[in-house]
């Protein structure tokens, strides 16, 4: 067993015979150790002292009893074997004694132990969490005769905590931690053993979980030092172990401190603290520490690149400004063009656009935390259809004088198509020779360079422009006009100063003026100096403001201007002659002449010509100018040949200045003239002109006569003929009519008159040959015109036909004729009654015409 042993108890019974009865033996020691065991007998009132003794355990000698020494009345007995001490009934001989019997039987009771001392469970050491059960421990000996007694002692203070050889704590508290031993009694000899110490380890914590500083919460700048903060708890038996975690993002410090150092943004979060029973695995956790921190702003972006394009008029343009920033940044946009502020937030809106939106505009942010700024830039482009505008070198534009007239467009992109730079006067184009549209798109405007203004510039200058961007109203060409008033001294604008008239007849002359400013003065003096200033019996002269016909760069318009008629009545030799105008106005003094002369055959006509785009297989267009008619009304005769054939064939009789002529061959070269007839005769031929029609792939084996060109056959021509013979009828029923018109009035001059009347029926007999024209508009001695070949047509007009001279369109033959005769007379005969506007519609009618 281990421990000390409680030695042996030998209790003797006294036995018969009775003579021993007074011998008590009584035990003094027993020894013992693991190899013997020695037992003191003591036998009182033997004397002498025996000499002998012999132990028998019933009839056996006990062998297990050696070494009996006699010590005076002792007698000691070692016991070698290693069994327990037999109890039971011991004989004794004493010898040697004057006592001496024969041997006394002697009971022995052996109290014995406590002995084989045990634990259950035998583990002598203990460690368990506070509150965690521990389960009984129960000690155990051998104690004879008696059952042993136990006590469970806690070291340290003597602690009785059991009285039983069970050791039952329970759930465990961390103050019955420590050593405890199970002491083994044995009641009947007193002797105790002991068991080995049982440790027992209570585990706790962690507990009284702190945080240095105790602060839950911090806020600072990015790059800014966080000072470190220390988690510490209690734990038992060993040292607590920490991990810091963050949230949403695992450990970050394995110990119990958590430094961070200089803040991150990423670090930013919430951190708790684990304290960690090594032995327990018990945990603890600190509150949540949050670590805000403040950065940014930095990567300020805008939504629109920069060279964002926007167009004037848009609606609800918005940008929005925004970056990596906390706490949320506020912001500020600033028109850096312009300087000024525009937005207090992140988002800039444009609720309409328009062009001077356009420039750099700068986004601020700011941390409203940390004070830090940055900024973003980005440059707004809008487009904008151009602006046009005109400007003019001068502003008294003067005739004689260079002059430019600049058209400049400003808009977004500037890149510009000049669409148009016009000038127009009264709604009418005039294509002005120094116009050009030429120019590269980048070039801002197009400059209309005179050299020498004159009357024709004058008009309004319209420019329009176009960049691809359509204005605010939707529309994509751009348009500006200005009026450019050239001063001008007073211009005459009939080509021909010429008038042609028969003595004793009155005659009269239109002259269309135009002057700016308007006229002051007219003066008229003949050849011979007589002054003509005012009307008198002799000479009508009269002026006014009107709208006169204008030639302008090749296109007819209509001026504000003045009409001057002047008439000479009862025409006589003296009249013939050279008559000059003079005209003022505030620029200068004009001066022309013009000149009375007697009825005469036509002039020749000039600039006959072709038109190039005109010219298709079988037809060509062709004009020319007139002449003077000799103050006679003249029509044109349109001579047409192949140049294989030899003669002329007359085409066509006409009074227009231009044809068409029709039904030609393919790819035949043709020759044209001209020459122009009126009652005194004809005119000289014109230039000729050839052209070549153009070829067809399969030219038809027929070849009509070139006689098939004639436009419109020999109606055209017949027609033309009837106009000449309505002439003279004017003429006669304009004689008759003012011969009757004298004599009513009883005028001075009927006589005169009636003799013109009659001078004028003489004439009529020319009807008779123009109108034999039909049959061959030559007479025999006309012979260099040749024989004309006609077409068999009727030679009743139509309709339409007789609208050119004032036809009225009624079915009545009659009616053809002289409806328009009498038409014809009141606009010949009277124009000069007329209101103003009504004599400038009917001016070409008769400006180079006698008007009797």
């Amino acid at each position: 067993m281990v421990g000390q042993s409680s030695g042996l108890v030998i209790r003797l019974k006294r036995a018969v015979p009775e003579r021993f009865s007074d011998v008590i033996p009584t035990i003094s020691t027993i020894g013992d150790d693991d190899k013997s065991k020695k037992i003191h007998i003591k036998f009182d009132g033997l004397y002498p002292s025996p000499t002998a003794v012999t132990v028998k355990k019933g009839l056996m000698l006990l062998s297990g009893i050696q070494n009996i020494r006699q010590n005076g009345q002792f007698f000691n007995f070692e016991w070698i074997s290693s069994d327990t001490f037999p109890e039971g009934t011991y004989y004794f001989t004493i010898e040697g004694t004057t006592r001496t019997s024969s041997p006394n039987e002697v009971t022995i009771k052996v109290e014995d132990g406590p002995e084989s001392l045990t634990l259950t469970p035998s583990d002598t050491s203990y460690t368990l969490n506070e509150n965690q059960p521990l389960n009984n421990i129960t000690c155990s000996a051998t104690c004879s005769p008696y059952q042993c007694t136990y006590q469970w002692i806690k070291s340290g203070g003597g602690e009785v905590v059991s009285s039983s050889g069970v050791l039952s704590l329970g759930n465990l508290e961390r103050g019955e931690a420590g050593t405890y031993t199970c002491t083994a009694r044995n009641p009947g000899s007193a002797h105790t053993a002991s068991s080995q110490q049982i440790g027992i380890l209570v585990r706790y914590g962690p507990e009284s979980l702190m945080l240095t500083p105790s602060d839950t919460s911090y806020t600072l700048n990015e790059n800014q030092p966080l000072n470190n903060i220390t988690c510490s708890a209690t734990c038992y038996p060993d040292q607590c172990t920490y991990r810091w975690i963050k949230s949403g993002g695992g450990e970050v410090s394995n110990s119990g401190v958590l430094s961070l150092g200089n803040l991150e943004r990423g670090e930013a979060g919430a951190y708790t603290c684990t304290a960690r029973n090594p032995g327990s695995a018990v945990t603890a956790s600190s509150q949540q520490i949050g670590i805000l921190v403040r950065y940014g702003p930095d990567n300020v972006r805008i939504s629109v690149p920069s060279g964002y394009i926007v167009t004037e008029g848009q609606l609800d343009f918005n940008v929005t400004c925004s970056s990596n920033c906390w706490p949320e940044c506020t912001y500020t946009w600033r028109n850096v063009t312009s300087g000024t502020l525009v937005a207090n937030t992140g988002l800039f809106i444009i609720s309409q656009v328009n062009r001077y939106a356009a420039g750099s505009y700068m986004c601020v942010a700011i941390n409203p935390g940390s004070s830090h700024k940055d900024n973003s830039s980005t440059k707004l482009v809008v487009n904008y259809a151009p602006d046009v505008t005109i400007y003019m070198s001068s502003t008294n534009p003067s005739e004689g004088q260079p002059f430019e007239l600049k058209c400049e467009a400003s808009g977004v992109p500037a890149l510009y198509t000049f669409t148009a730079l016009t000038q127009t006067h009264g709604g009418t184009q005039i294509p002005n020779t120094h116009i050009t549209l030429e120019g590269p798109a980048s070039m801002s405007s197009r400059i209309v360079r005179i050299p020498t203004l004159r009357m024709d510039d004058t008009g309004t200058y319209t420019c329009s422009v176009q960049n691809g961007v359509r204005n605010v109203s939707g529309h994509l060409h751009q348009t500006a006009a200005t009026k450019l008033m050239v001063k001008v001294s007073p211009k005459i604008l009939t080509p021909s100063l010429k008038i042609a008239a028969a003595t004793g007849t009155n005659t009269s002359l239109s002259v269309p003026v135009y002057a700016y400013p308007t006229l002051d003065e007219i003066a008229l003096q003949r050849y011979d100096g007589l002054n003509i200033s005012r009307t008198s019996e002799k000479h009508i002269l009269l002026w006014n403001n009107t709208t006169v016909a204008a030639d302008w760069y090749g296109t007819k318009v209509q001026v504000d201007g003045n009409l001057m008629n002047f008439t000479i009545i009862d025409l006589q030799p003296a009249d013939f002659g050279n008559y000059t105008i003079t005209m003022k106005n505030a620029v200068n003094v004009s001066s022309a002449v013009f000149t009375v002369v007697a009825e005469t055959k036509p002039e020749p006509v000039t600039e006959l010509d072709y038109h190039q785009h005109t010219l298709t297989t079988d037809s060509v267009v062709v004009t020319w100018s007139p002449g003077f008619g000799g103050g006679l009304l003249q029509i044109f005769n349109v001579l047409l040949k192949r140049t294989t054939d030899t003669d002329w064939s007359l085409a066509i009789t006409t009074s227009e200045y231009n044809i068409t002529l029709k039904n030609l061959q393919p790819g035949n070269e043709y020759m044209v003239k001209v020459y122009a007839s009126n009652l005194m005769g004809n005119s000289t031929d014109s230039s000729t002109i050839t052209f070549i029609t153009q070829n067809i792939n399969e030219v038809s084996s027929e070849v009509s006569s070139p006689i098939a060109g004639i436009v419109g056959g020999v109606v055209g021509g017949t027609l033309c003929l009837i106009a000449a013979i309505v002439a003279v009828i004017i003429v006669f029923r304009k004689y008759h009519i003012t011969c009757a018109f004298a004599v009513e009035r009883k005028d001075t001059r009927t006589d005169k008159t009636c003799n013109l009347y009659e001078t004028s029926t003489n004439r009529l007999d020319m009807t008779d040959h123009l109108y034999s024209g039909v049959q061959g508009l030559h007479t025999d001695n006309d012979t260099a015109h040749g024989t004309v070949v006609y077409e068999n047509t009727s030679i009743t007009p139509t309709a339409d036909q007789y609208e050119l001279l004032g036809a009225t369109g009624t079915t009545n033959r009659e009616d053809h004729v002289h409806d328009p005769l009498r038409s014809t007379y009141s606009t010949l005969g009277e124009s000069r009654h007329r209101e103003p506007e009504k004599q400038s519609q009917s001016q070409n009618e008769y400006m180079n015409t006698l008007v009797r």
